[in-house]
């Protein structure tokens, strides 16, 4: 059986810097490429379009090389906005930097951009921001920002206008005007350009901001201040980690990590978390350590994660003195739910099975001691038997170790939580049944094997135990195709505690390579690939 793993590489602060945004852009434009901002830029970056929108376009004016081009790319730079004349022109500018974006299921918008001129200006002037709601047939105008011949962020906050938000055609332009007629080669300069939101209520698909990095070759992660989810049913999928030094509230909809992180970093909040709304996958989470004398107090963390089959929080539990003579300290620990078969090893001796729905994988930026740590079972974890239901722990990809269910359990067949207590902290963690014990905790398949005999594949396979399962559903794949077909059904035993076996033939093949696998649905509709 393939297994599947999330790899997580955890991040030390010493090591990494970091750019804080204010909220979470939805479309960005970075054109400078070297990290010294005084200089003038000739070649573009990188462009994240997470949102379709043009890139940005020159109308009665003129931009360097193309700038915001994608392909050919180079620093937004203008050079001639002396068309808008000494007074503001309004919507009526004929000279500016266009661009759109679309904030369907996005609300709180802002407009952000790093804007300077360069000395050979004559500075006295102002940088606009004109937004239009239709589509670009009719504009509005925002605040003026006075322009300076150093870098500084400019910010339009257009959250308090409804038909901006959640808008699916949503035009942009910047224009200058006032005394800025260029001396020589004067330029105004923009970089970090992007349309940023603060609420997402729609599902969709956040862009790579581990793009938005320093050309220099250091790593730098953009971290954001404050989000929130709050759609009914919605997916929010990330192309990459998502880290937080302000609020993140989960209200309704799930972040679905993929094989990225959601990062709460020091003195972050994070709010919410119910079998409605939680992450999907991985959550880090800091926690603050103190080895000093007053040092007395347990750490409690909640990790609203499960998968997008349901919700299986993990609980922990520990001291905050971290007995290393350092004083103040953090640990940042990650969580990633994996709903696949753990890896094969041998079981503790107390424990004749685990679990093969999912298991936990734990890991921190540093070694901890003693802890509580509180797992939560849903109906298909198959849990008959809470008092022979234990914690197993092992190492990443190497043995199940030992198990412990020191803290007992809560709940019932279709839900509960049991807690162990553990040391060291890194590994994975599943539910275990104890020998004797009645927990199937659903066992895939003990064998799948195939033999070709001429034009023909023999499939056979065997179950240890089966709980409430309806039947296989056999699949095959060509290596023309490549995509998985029904080849046949069979039907399953429904509820067994011994071995079964099980048979197929797939007859008259023509000549090509194959691969198969076997969808195991049961009675309630689940399944799980082989």
């Amino acid at each position: 059986m393939n297994n599947n793993y999330h790899s997580i590489k955890i991040l030390t602060l010493a090591f990494f810097l970091f750019e804080t945004y204010a909220q979470v852009p939805i479309q960005y434009y970075d054109f400078e490429l070297n990290s010294d901002r005084t200089q003038v830029e000739t070649t573009a970056e990188i462009i994240i379009n997470s949102i379709s929108g043009s890139a940005v376009t020159s109308e009665g004016g003129v931009i360097v090389n193309n700038s915001g081009n994608p392909a050919t790319g180079s620093a937004l730079r203008r050079d001639d906005w002396d068309e808008n004349g000494g007074i503001n022109p309004g919507v009526n500018a004929p000279d500016y930097i266009q661009f759109s974006a679309s904030t369907s299921g996005f609300r709180g918008i802002s407009v952000k951009a790093d804007i300077a001129a360069s000395s050979s200006f004559q500075v006295n002037g102002e940088i606009n921001l004109l937004y239009s709601i239709n589509g670009g047939s009719t504009f509005f105008q925002s605040s003026p920002k006075e322009l300076s011949t150093s870098f500084e962020q400019f910010n339009w906050n257009l959250s308090n206008i409804p038909g901006l938000n959640n808008n699916s055609n949503v035009v942009f332009r910047l224009y200058g005007y006032g005394e800025i007629t260029p001396i020589g080669n004067g330029t105004i300069t923009i970089d970090n350009l992007y349309v940023s939101a603060e609420r997402i209520s729609e599902s969709k698909t956040l862009g790579n901001y581990q793009l938005i990095d320093d050309a220099n070759g250091l790593a730098l992660f953009p971290v954001f201040n404050n989000f929130t989810v709050e759609g009914t049913d919605i997916i929010v999928n990330m192309e990459s980690d998502l880290r937080f030094n302000g609020n993140l509230r989960l209200l309704n909809g799930i972040l679905s990590t993929d094989s990225s992180r959601v990062v709460m970093q020091e003195n972050s909040d994070l709010t919410g978390g119910d079998s409605d709304t939680y992450v999907a996958g991985s959550l880090s989470l800091f926690a603050e350590l103190d080895d000093s004398p007053f040092a007395e107090d347990e750490v409690e963390l909640l990790f609203p994660i499960g998968s997008l089959s349901g919700y299986h929080p993990v609980e922990m539990i520990f001291d905050d003195d971290d007995d290393d003579g350092r004083g103040e300290d953090f640990i940042e620990i990650t969580v990633t739910q994996l709903d696949t078969d753990p890896f094969p090893a041998s079981l503790p001796s107390t424990v004749d099975r685990i679990s093969s729905v999912r298991f936990w994988r734990i890991l921190s930026s540093q070694s901890l001691g003693d802890f509580d740590l509180t797992l939560h079972w849903a109906e298909d974890d198959s849990v008959l038997d809470m008092e022979n239901l234990t914690i197993a722990y092992g190492t990443a990809n190497a043995a199940w170790l030992y198990e412990n269910k020191s803290g007992g359990y809560n709940g019932n067949t279709s839900s509960g939580s049991i807690t162990g207590s553990f040391n060291g902290l890194q590994g994975d963690y599943t539910f275990g049944n104890l020998k004797g014990g009645g927990n199937p905790l659903p066992v895939e398949l003990s064998t799948f094997n195939i033999k070709v005999i001429k034009d023909n594949a023999h499939l056979s396979w065997s179950t240890d135990t089966e709980i409430n399962s309806y039947k296989f559903v056999v699949q095959r794949m060509s290596s023309e195709d490549m995509n998985w077909r029904n080849a046949g059904e069979v039907f399953a035993s429904g509820n067994s505690n011994s071995p079964k076996h099980y048979s197929f033939t797939d007859i008259n093949l023509e000549a090509n390579f194959y691969s198969y696998r076997l969808k195991m649905i049961d009675n309630d509709g689940t399944f799980e690939y082989s």
